[in-house]
């Protein structure tokens, strides 16, 4: 009976639906040239979490690459330093291209600085004033038909 039960009332984003969203992509030919970005949710208590995408400007497509959560022991920055690295270097992103870019909740900016100190990995607090807004769009985005 261990069966997994999606809690509707709980779920951020319930226009998500594995089956319609998931899928394999290949990588177009002119990968090098696309937008990419990293977010990360550091929490302590909570998973910390880290996302890799690129914007396929021809397709007009968000594209996730690669996700990695760490938890309990895990959550140091010297372990999200080295699952960070691996997948960009994986993924073969360029970190000194102007188009790369790397995201995080502000929730921590103690975090942040260890990151970028200790481990040269420069991530951007973002601006949550809008955070409800921004939620809304990727909402849209994964409402059935949008895509």
């Amino acid at each position: 009976m261990a069966e997994f039960i999606r809690d509707e009332s709980a779920v951020i984003v319930p226009e998500f639906n594995a089956d319609l969203h998931v899928r394999s992509v290949p990588r177009p030919v002119y990968y090098s040239e696309l937008y990419k970005a990293s977010g990360a949710d550091l929490g302590v208590s909570d998973k910390t979490v880290a996302l890799f995408a690129y914007y396929d400007f021809p397709k007009s497509q968000v594209v996730i690459q690669r996700e990695f959560a760490l938890s309990g022991t895990d959550v140091r920055t010297d372990i999200f330093a080295d699952h960070y690295r691996a997948v960009i270097k994986d993924l073969g992103w360029d970190l000194n291209a102007s188009r790369v870019q790397h995201w995080s909740d502000n929730s921590n900016l103690m975090l942040l600085n260890d990151l970028s100190q200790l481990h040269d990995i420069h991530i951007n607090p973002t601006d949550k004033e809008q955070k409800a807004e921004w939620l809304n769009k990727v909402r849209i985005m994964l409402a059935p038909g949008v895509f």
